[in-house]
């Protein structure tokens, strides 16, 4: 702007002012960012958790503020000032509800932050009961994002300060969580030791009475295993996100990492399929589908080297064929028969050559006569049923099974072909 002054001011006067002005401001948001990092440095240093932190960032922004994994569970919030509805149920269920995952992966939020690494706005969403601006911060540890932090924008606008005291809050939630991490490993170790203990066929040690009472195992009851796993690249904090879903609901467990997969180790009771099945639902997320494999009830004092073998074949096999989420291995039946089949008995079927043939012509025509086959056997031969799960048109699907009658010369209506049809797509789904 161009600003009109006396002739007898003097230019240096003027720019000295100024100067000064610019530099004590300067030095003010120095100071005062300083502070902030000396606040947020101290919760680090004292050995703090994430909730005391995200009581330390709301003082300081005078905003509401959640710290979440990213599968969405609340791992701290502290309220301050109004809030909406999807936070309110967000901070009531601990979690933030899957439609606003689904949303934030298709707008593409997600994706930025993966991209750019930093703290980003979001614009109100009113159909999510998103009525509020909110800022989410990413929680980098080793160039992967361990979970987010999110800033409810309030009314005022946020300043630079804020910003700092976001990214700098970010930064000490990294290593909070790599403290956090450090003691899991200590913890995994002793349990790892402990349950391949429990695996082998002999008496109780006082060893291993001692480690029970130690991890709240109560060797008094039966026990089955559970297997979990997901064939997504998404398996970071797959062990911290079941962990604390088990807590918050008080399930006594033994969670183990082992062999890539998760193992987790429940008292036998009737409804752990229910449990099971509720928590592969709650943490499955666009970009991760969590998949369980449960074993048969061990009786006390007994191993539990079958339910770990049969449970480790459950999850195999649902994982293969995409089956359903949580498969119980008694209820496997032909499927445990087809995984266990030799090479040589599995080359002797007439059907797995069918098989070949169609997987062959849909790789060389881009046709989908093998999945057409599969959804119309699975559906009990009803190609309406067939073409709702296809999505195509049931005149589409009769097409595509007659091709499949020219090419392997064999009769669909019969039963018995489609019976071992059905046995051969499986043991190629299983085994290629």
């Amino acid at each position: 702007p161009i600003i009109e002054i006396p002739s007898n001011v003097m230019f240096i006067d003027i720019s000295e002012q100024i100067l000064a002005w610019i530099i004590n401001s300067q030095y003010a948001l120095w100071r005062a960012a300083e502070r902030i990092n000396q606040q947020l440095t101290e919760v680090a240093l004292r050995d703090a958790d994430l909730h005391a932190l995200a009581e330390r960032l709301a003082n300081i922004l005078e905003r509401s503020i959640s710290i979440e994994t990213t599968a969405m569970q609340v791992l701290a919030t502290v309220e301050y000032g109004p809030v909406d509805e999807a936070r309110r149920r967000a901070t009531e269920s601990g979690r933030t509800t899957s439609e606003t995952g689904d949303f934030l992966h298709e707008s593409g939020v997600y994706e930025r932050l993966l991209r750019e690494m930093r703290p980003i706005y979001i614009e109100p969403i009113p159909k999510l009961d998103m009525t509020m601006e909110r800022i989410v911060a990413p929680i980098i540890v080793n160039r992967e994002i361990q979970g987010y932090i999110w800033i409810i924008a309030g009314e005022r606008p946020l300043n630079q300060l804020d910003e700092l005291a976001i990214r700098h809050g970010a930064t000490v939630a990294a290593l909070v969580m790599l403290k956090e991490q450090a003691v899991r490993k200590a913890q995994e170790s002793l349990k790892g030791d402990f349950f391949t203990q429990l695996l082998e066929d002999t008496p109780i040690s006082g060893t291993v009475v001692e480690q029970a009472q130690r991890l709240n195992y109560n060797l008094d009851q039966p026990h089955q295993v559970v297997m979990l796993g997901t064939p997504d690249t998404a398996k970071n904090n797959l062990y911290e996100d079941v962990q604390h879903w088990l807590t918050q609901l008080s399930i006594p467990s033994l969670l183990i990492p082992r062999e890539g997969w998760l193992v987790l180790v429940l008292e036998g009771y009737a409804s752990v399929g229910q449990t099971v099945a509720q928590m592969t639902n709650q943490l499955s997320y666009p970009g991760r589908t969590m998949f369980a494999g449960v074993g048969k009830v061990t009786p006390k004092e007994q191993s539990l080297r079958n339910s770990y073998e049969q449970a480790h074949e459950a999850l195999q096999i649902t994982m293969a064929l995409r089956w359903q989420s949580v498969a119980h291995f008694h209820e496997l039946g032909m499927l445990h028969w087809l995984n266990n089949l030799s090479l040589e008995q599995r080359q002797d079927n007439d059907y797995l050559d069918y098989v070949r043939v169609l997987v062959q012509h849909d790789a060389e025509r881009n046709t989908d006569l093998l999945d057409t086959l599969e959804a119309y056997i699975d559906c009990g031969g009803s190609i309406i049923e067939a073409s709702h799960m296809l999505y195509v048109h049931r005149n589409t699907v009769s097409h595509r099974l007659e091709r499949i009658q020219e090419l392997c010369g064999l009769d669909l209506r019969s039963m018995w072909h489609r019976f071992n049809f059905m046995a051969a797509i499986k043991s190629y789904r299983l085994h290629g």
